[in-house]
């Protein structure tokens, strides 16, 4: 593998809408410079489906699960834009 480049964003098709997609990432690969469509749920059915996310998606899923089943939990965001959950 040579790797991925992500290269602009693009605005959500409506099925990723529906999921709350609110921007999709253009992912290249550096060989062969296929494109794929990255978008940025925030539906926590879709992110499990797909399991595609980063911090901030799986942060969410991660609150939402500890808050179901009665877990003090936080979703925490600092000056960098990293978002993770704090368990307590």
């Amino acid at each position: 593998g040579g790797g991925t480049q992500a290269r602009g964003r693009m605005h959500p098709l409506p099925e990723e809408k529906r999921f709350g997609a609110s921007v999709v990432e253009m992912h290249y690969c550096a060989k062969c410079n296929h494109g794929t469509r990255f978008p940025r749920y925030s539906h926590p059915g879709k992110l499990m489906e797909t399991r595609m996310g980063r911090c901030g998606e799986f942060a969410d899923a991660f609150t939402l699960i500890c808050r179901a089943l009665k877990i003090p939990a936080r979703h925490v965001t600092d000056w960098t834009d990293h978002v993770w959950t704090e368990v307590r």
